[in-house]
């Protein structure tokens, strides 16, 4: 009777270790919900945060959750994340993307930042495809680009004018697809597959100049040629605007439109 007590009590020891190794080491997170994110896919971002086998179990996982010891992976685009345990094989992660302001190429790579001027990602410009709706911007020289590090600006006041262009041409709804600055830091935007340039000077009035395009967008939409800009002026009432149309091989004066 004592020995099958004893062997009752061994098998039950080695059913709780069993159970408690299989809990360790053989239960993983197989699945990531993801929320808030448009430049990956759920099963991109398990690859970068689970890079190997032992990082997915789910118990280690949840210890260090709870303890507050999770290690932040580094991840393009994203300023931060949050990610939690909803079961055994599931973790939820909400991610919170960086504002991307535009792009620039060097060496035949695509560099990505921010509205801080901050680079937060490369991409081969050969193999990868753009991000949408991000617009490209040349003529600006720098010595290197590294990705988490601030653009080596020299001029500062070009980019706070680069900031605000860009904001309000996101604001007029204008898709614009080329910023070009030119030496003397004349600004030259391209549109419509680059049928149509628009000048706009040196940046002064800035904001007067997108609002004036944005009342003529649909005016030159489907046409090809220049539209110029580079001397307009919203104080100066009744002006006369010219469109280079290159199609027709002639020139439109358009009035000043009201709406």
């Amino acid at each position: 009777m004592k020995k099958r007590n004893i062997c009752i009590l061994v098998f039950i020891g080695l059913f709780l270790c069993l159970s408690g190794l299989y809990a360790f080491y053989g239960m993983k997170i197989t699945t990531v919900s993801l929320v808030g994110s448009s430049h990956y896919t759920p099963e991109q971002i398990y690859a970068i945060l689970f890079e190997t086998p032992s990082q997915a179990r789910t118990i280690p996982f949840y210890i260090k959750q709870k303890r507050g010891k999770l290690v932040k992976k580094t991840i393009p685009f994203v300023d931060q994340y949050d990610i939690k345990l909803i079961s055994r094989n599931t973790v939820e992660v909400t991610v919170y993307e960086k504002e991307i302001l535009a792009y620039l190429t060097m060496m035949e790579t695509d560099f990505y930042f921010d509205t801080k001027g901050y680079v937060v990602a490369a991409r081969s410009n050969e193999g990868e495809s753009k991000i949408p709706d991000v617009v490209y911007v040349s003529g600006l020289q720098f010595p290197s680009v590294v990705v988490n590090q601030p653009l080596p600006i020299a001029d500062k006041e070009i980019f706070s004018l680069l900031v605000q262009l860009v904001s309000q041409l996101k604001r007029r709804k204008i898709p614009v697809e080329e910023i070009h600055f030119s030496l003397d830091q004349s600004i030259t935007l391209y549109l419509d597959q680059r049928r149509i340039q628009v000048l706009l000077g040196q940046g002064t009035s800035i904001v007067g100049k997108v609002t004036k395009l944005s009342q003529l967008y649909e005016h030159i939409l489907g046409k090809k040629g220049i539209l110029y800009l580079n001397h307009y002026s919203p104080e100066q009432k009744d002006q006369d605007i010219i469109f280079e149309n290159e199609t027709k091989q002639s020139s439109e004066t358009t009035q000043n439109p009201t709406n």
